[in-house]
């Protein structure tokens, strides 16, 4: 299970897990584990992280190119300008159109993947409906829109760089983590996996 803490979708501090408390600034992604799978090791941080179905450094990236994005963002949008020269060629009302549709949706999947994850009576094992019968990764999707209705409203191509060194990384803890779900719910994650897209929705 993903646990997101410092990126751009920790919306709310709640608990997927039926009864577990809320550990503050956590927000629990991508299905769910029973509350049994939560237990807090008495070994390292990683050790933790690993048992919680996430990568041990997901957290300090997702810090890390959060700053590094929004230092990027706001230096070159509104003092440097090195690289928003697109902006004279794109309208700023289409841009903010863009933006606006990107947060919509970014919001949705936040909102519809906490939904999910909070309910009290969500059912055992893998977390397919909501936000999660779309892609396996909403808030991870929802995180990755925000950043790029940022780079497009002020047309920002050093963002839009960065972007893609962002959606690597999340493409990589996500692999990383579907291997400790895979490993946890065997068949029923593969089945899931494969009737649900991993960042697109998949055609019926």
């Amino acid at each position: 299970m993903e646990r997101f803490r410092f990126g751009p979708v920790r919306l709310l501090s709640i608990s997927c897990v039926q009864g577990a408390e809320a550990w503050p600034m956590d927000v629990f992604l991508s299905p769910c584990y029973k509350r049994n799978d939560l237990q807090r090791p008495s070994t390292g941080s990683e050790t933790m992280r690993e048992k919680n179905g996430e990568h041990p450094w997901g957290d300090m990236g997702q810090l890390i190119l959060f700053l590094c994005f929004m230092a990027v963002w706001v230096g070159d949008s509104f003092f440097l300008r090195g690289s928003t020269f697109a902006s004279a060629w794109l309208p700023l009302s289409f841009r903010l159109l863009v933006t606006a549709l990107a947060m919509i949706v970014a919001v949705y999947l936040a909102k519809a993947g906490h939904v999910v994850a909070d309910h009290e009576h969500r059912p055992p094992g893998v977390v397919s409906t909501g936000a999660f019968r779309y892609v396996r990764h909403p808030l991870y999707l929802a995180s990755l829109l925000f950043y790029f209705g940022l780079a497009f409203s002020t047309a920002c191509l050093f963002c839009f760089g960065l972007l893609s060194v962002i959606f690597v990384f999340y493409d990589y803890i996500a692999r990383y983590e579907e291997n400790l779900l895979e490993g946890k719910y065997g068949e029923d994650y593969l089945v899931y996996k494969k009737k649900t897209g991993k960042w697109i929705p998949k055609l019926k």
